[in-house]
């Protein structure tokens, strides 16, 4: 079950925008704002956007609650597969167009809060004793920028060449 939603004016430069999305046991929650403004004397456009991800605890493994527990207390094949649930927050800055070319630039930061998460793992505990989880990526401080070749406003995807990306972990 998922509510999608976008609260934007008539003037398009402002969006706020979220997707909530219940799938038990997990629960899954974006929501971001964005504020695009056109620079003056034709220097390009600057985009800002801040988002927040949230989502709740869920089992990577289905053996978690494969077997029911009985009187005896012999429980599940393997129960320590729960992962707990994490929000991250994001930011980005784009400058488009920069007076008035097809060069692009951007920075960003992921997880900026550097929270410490777990996405996912491998649940073997059942049969060989050993579970693992995959960590999720740490603060993370980058720019790129980029430059269009034969793109017009009909076609804005044309083909880009990346002109440089620097992802730096922040510590």
């Amino acid at each position: 079950m998922a509510w999608p939603g976008n609260l934007a004016p008539r003037d398009t430069r402002c969006a706020l925008s979220w997707d909530l999305e219940f799938t038990p046991p997990a629960a899954i929650a974006e929501i971001y704002l964005r504020l695009a403004h056109e620079l003056a004397r034709s220097r390009g456009q600057l985009v800002v956007r801040q988002d927040l991800y949230a989502q709740s605890c869920f089992y990577y493994s289905n053996f978690a609650a494969s077997v029911n527990v009985p009187a005896n207390g012999i429980g599940p094949l393997d129960p320590n597969t729960r992962i707990g649930g994490y929000t991250i927050l994001n930011a980005r800055v784009d400058w488009n167009n920069i007076a008035g070319s097809k060069v692009h630039a951007a920075a960003y930061v992921r997880n900026m809060l550097n929270e410490q998460y777990e996405v996912g793992g491998v649940g073997l505990g059942a049969t060989v004793g050993l579970d693992a989880v995959m960590l999720g990526t740490p603060r993370l401080a980058a720019w790129r920028s980029e430059s269009g070749f034969g793109m017009t406003p009909s076609r804005p995807r044309g083909r880009r060449r990346l002109l440089h990306s620097t992802p730096r972990a922040v510590t």
